[in-house]
């Protein structure tokens, strides 16, 4: 209780770092109860906030000791995005895609629209990394959620990573193809 009082006290004198501490140290100390998640939510919030650097690696180590300790469900999901936004934030695609994958392993979202939005993220940083293979195969995945909704431009970047890697026409034609007859009034299909 004292620990709660301290950090509103804190981030009423405008020292955000400060609280975002004290928070931080009662998620430790309280771990995955109730309590504990709201303190390590606020910490987070905090540390992004800020801003920096050092904020953001606080905030990125915080929300992945989250989504080791919380159990498999919508709090942890929201630290596994946490920590990819972070990492993001922070250009480092590599870590991003790992904090992707210890996400859909642990605690994959559960609607179609995030699930997908998740596979986009890690195939956008695929190919900021030049890893068109796996850029291709984030972005089938994408594609393959079901009752996701309809995105064309899905299926074009599709054509386009793919493209990327050296593909042969043969692999090429018949999603051109399908893409053409989906979507016959798009102005990108000349481009393809």
């Amino acid at each position: 209780e004292v620990e709660r009082w301290l950090a509103r006290l804190v981030r009423k004198a405008n020292d955000v770092p400060g609280a975002a501490a004290v928070n931080e140290s009662r998620w430790k100390r309280l771990g995955p109860v109730t309590e504990g998640q709201r303190a390590g939510r606020e910490a987070l919030a905090l540390y992004q906030s800020i801003n920096t650097a050092e904020s953001l690696n606080k905030a990125a180590a915080l929300a992945e000791d989250m989504l080791a300790k919380l159990p498999a469900g919508r709090p942890a999901t929201i630290a596994g995005w946490t920590v990819l936004d972070t990492y993001e934030r922070r250009n480092d695609w590599a870590k991003a895609n790992l904090a992707g994958n210890k996400l859909l392993q642990k605690s994959p979202p559960t609607t179609p629209y995030h699930l997908q939005s998740l596979h986009i993220h890690m195939a956008d940083n695929y190919s900021r990394l030049g890893q068109r293979t796996n850029a291709v195969a984030s972005l089938k995945k994408a594609l393959e959620v079901p009752n996701a909704p309809d995105r064309p431009d899905l299926l074009a970047r599709l054509i386009t990573e793919l493209y990327q890697t050296g593909a042969k026409p043969a692999e090429l034609e018949p999603l051109v193809a399908d893409y053409t007859k989906k979507y016959p009034n798009r102005n990108d299909r000349f481009t393809l």
